[in-house]
């Protein structure tokens, strides 16, 4: 009798068992399409289709409602999206499931910030940081909804309570820094960003080479451009794939209207750093100054080859065209634009526009039909 009832509880854990494991590869399966269902969405959301935005999002709701207050992606895209109730619903579901988790505190003290409600937002990152007060979060993102409501002094005075309390997080230093800059106070954020240097001296850390990188842009502010120019060619040497020295060492060059050196220095941050969209920004900022319009539309045509899902580039690239007067080239970029991404007006607002000025009244009167029957609601 006795190991006729072991025998049973043997094969009853064992059951337990294997229905554990099964629970858990389909909640590793769910998570996985949950994962896949969200980048969907966030493809839709790029593309401005309204309506698969809807279509996977209500998915994602009803499938995967439990996973989405433990997703940043899936936050982001839900605030992107502007439903804000939703997920303080979602994170309130979850925080009453497991209290003592930090996440969810956090959650919802962005859902204040993103609502710009920056009151409440203040209010619950002051009620975070006594519950959770090693966690970072509290101290970096409350001093920021603090700076955003124009409180610096109680921001600093926050970033300054941490820094015992949190020895080793330089970049709560750094913030530190930036909170003068918001003010345009360059001295006072000059001498924060030395501190983070002296408290990491070793260049080869993250701490020193933005601390580096900080000290550099005051200077420049202060238009100490002597000083500037030594720590950039420093930086060259420490911090060779950060883009920003070579950002503001081009900035240099505009301050002092040396306009020749400025486009110089923008084409070798964009030969540096092809991917890295303020450069593209940066050069025709520049060349627009000397009137160089070939060459700014050489550099659109190059962004929108590069950024082939952007759909910005090329309503600039096609814009320029107008505003240059050739206006048959404007118009075959709007159709371009119209074949690549059909769910943005721009494309036949404008294209119309442009076959208008073109002299082509028919075809400018029939795009204009299909705008209205597209996009009038």
């Amino acid at each position: 009798m006795m190991l006729e009832s072991l025998q049973t509880w043997w094969h009853r854990r064992a059951v337990m068992q294997d229905l554990r494991r099964v629970r858990r590869n389909e909640d590793e399966l769910d998570k996985w399409q949950f994962k896949g269902a969200v980048e969907e969405a966030r493809s839709a959301y790029a593309r401005n289709d309204q309506r698969s935005l809807r279509e996977f999002w209500d998915n994602i709701l009803r499938r995967y409602r439990k996973f989405i207050p433990d997703s940043t992606d899936a936050l982001d895209l839900q605030l992107d999206m502007g439903r804000f109730d939703e997920a303080e619903e979602l994170f309130r579901e979850a925080q009453s499931r497991r209290p003592r988790e930090a996440r969810y505190s956090i959650g919802l003290a962005r859902v204040a910030q993103r609502r710009g409600d920056v009151d409440q937002a203040i209010s619950r990152w002051n009620a975070f940081r006594k519950k959770f007060p090693l966690m970072v979060e509290g101290y970096s993102e409350g001093a920021a909804s603090l700076a955003k409501a124009g409180r610096f002094a109680d921001a600093g005075k926050v970033l300054q309570s941490a820094f015992g309390r949190l020895p080793g997080q330089w970049h709560l230093h750094m913030e530190y820094a930036r909170l003068a800059e918001a003010q345009a106070d360059w001295q006072t954020a000059l001498t924060r960003w030395q501190a983070l240097r002296d408290k990491w001296p070793d260049e080869a850390t993250l701490a020193n080479q933005f601390g580096t990188i900080g000290v550099f842009m005051c200077c420049r502010r202060l238009r100490r451009f002597d000083e500037a120019e030594g720590l950039f060619q420093k930086l060259r040497i420490s911090a060779p794939l950060n883009p920003l020295p070579a950002l503001e060492y081009a900035g240099i060059a505009e301050d002092q209207g040396d306009l020749a050196a400025a486009v110089g220095r923008w084409q070798q941050v964009l030969s540096r750093f092809p991917t890295w969209v303020p450069g593209y920004d940066g050069l025709i900022r520049a060349l627009e100054k000397v009137g160089a319009e070939a060459e700014i539309d050489q550099v659109l045509a190059d962004a929108v080859h590069r950024f082939p899902d952007e759909p910005s580039w090329l309503i600039r690239y096609a814009g320029h065209a107008g505003r240059r007067g050739d206006h048959a080239v404007a118009a075959e970029r709007w159709e371009v634009m119209r074949r690549q991404f059909p769910q943005r007006e721009e494309g036949y607002r404008y294209g119309a526009d442009a076959l208008a000025a073109a002299g082509n009244s028919a075809a400018a009167g029939a795009l204009r039909d299909e705008h209205a029957a597209r996009f009038t609601k």
